[in-house]
């Protein structure tokens, strides 16, 4: 990352009209290493990490972190989950004055220059939810958008294959997203009932059924080294958090979003979906251990029960919007209805969405 971006004094050049947000989850070194450079700059963003309770001595580091940088930081008394602790985050940007939210994975690390572009998107766009292509160190792509169809619950990815069908829905990685202040209001933040995984599918869902775009910045790339928060493992294997997460999260989305004969269909489809998670981890792991088959079977059995009581006691929940600060279902004042264009970007567009 430049430290001091491109010359000149146009607003283009400075980033204090935005907030970084990242949850830790004993991972303050790595937070060291990506974010160090943007407390260097001029007139940089407000760094804010939140850190997800592990022990005493992780945060006390955190602490002493964002002390040394000049960053903003969230504590919790235990770990409250992805998608609250990004809450937690944003909540505090938004009463320091941001305009524009990005999130950022502790793993993750974003070029200055990226960052402009991401920024200058959303003050042109602010209905957009825009992230860049998401590549590994090696610069391979690791996300560059994907959908989910609504028939049946599965999922792929777009970097070279064809566009959005008439009934997917597209959804970008919460690794790495930037939107204006006032559409995360609108949108109302991650669901808080998704502990891990899944709740960037069902934000980008509810942005795009509130009339918000969903796109990929071809020209903006960020770096991502995927699994780097986690405990050391071997190169293909997932933790067992990631099997039983993963199948909660598809199960709990079919309950929220899904009805009738589509959600029986994602309901009969999760074993297949179970097994191609826990094949995410190679089948080697299973020789070894039958443990995430037993996480991924928890997962999905927790996920039906989350699903049923979506459907059941929830009734009346406003699942678009589970923490609506406006209690409408309007724009939020500076939200403006103009859609991105231009070869620049890949606007996610679904069929049928405004």
């Amino acid at each position: 990352m430049t430290p001091t971006g491109t010359p000149g004094d146009g607003s283009a050049c400075t980033l204090d009209d935005c907030a970084v947000v990242v949850v830790n989850y004993g991972s303050h070194q790595l937070i060291q290493e990506n974010f160090a450079p943007l407390s260097r700059l001029e007139r940089g963003p407000n760094v804010i990490v939140v850190d997800n309770y592990t022990t005493d001595r992780e945060q006390r580091s955190v602490l002493s972190l964002c002390a040394r940088n000049g960053w903003s930081a969230v504590t919790e008394r235990e770990n409250v989950g992805f998608g609250a602790g990004v809450n937690h985050g944003v909540d505090r940007a938004v009463k320091d004055g941001a305009e524009k939210i990005l999130l950022l994975n502790p793993d993750a690390s974003i070029q200055f220059e990226d960052l402009v572009r991401l920024r200058d998107r959303v003050q042109q766009y602010p209905m957009t939810m825009v992230a860049p292509t998401i590549r590994t160190p090696a610069g391979q792509v690791w996300f560059a958008g994907a959908v989910v169809d609504l028939r049946n619950g599965t999922i792929r990815a777009l970097h070279g294959t064809k566009d959005p069908g008439p009934d997917e829905i597209p959804w970008i990685s919460g690794a790495c997203v930037m939107m204006s202040r006032e559409l995360w209001s609108m949108i109302g933040g991650f669901d808080e009932n998704y502990f891990l995984y899944w709740e960037d599918v069902d934000l980008s869902y509810r942005a795009q059924q509130l009339g918000a775009i969903v796109e990929v910045l071809q020209h903006a790339s960020a770096t991502h080294s995927q699994g780097g928060t986690q405990l050391a493992r071997t190169r293909r294997s997932k933790s067992n958090t990631y099997y039983y997460y993963m199948a909660r999260g598809r199960m709990l989305f079919a309950g929220r979003h899904i009805s009738g004969t589509r959600r029986a269909r994602w309901m009969l489809r999760a074993p297949r979906y179970a097994w191609d998670v826990v094949l995410h981890g190679g089948r080697r792991q299973l020789l070894h251990s039958w443990s995430p088959l037993v996480a991924v079977a928890r997962g999905t059995s927790s996920g039906f029960v989350a699903a049923y009581r979506a459907s059941t006691t929830d009734k009346g929940h406003d699942f678009l919007n589970p923490r609506r600060r406006d209690g409408s279902g309007s724009l939020m004042p500076g939200c403006g209805s103009a859609l991105p264009e231009g070869p620049d970007c890949s606007a996610l567009r679904a069929p049928g969405l405004t």
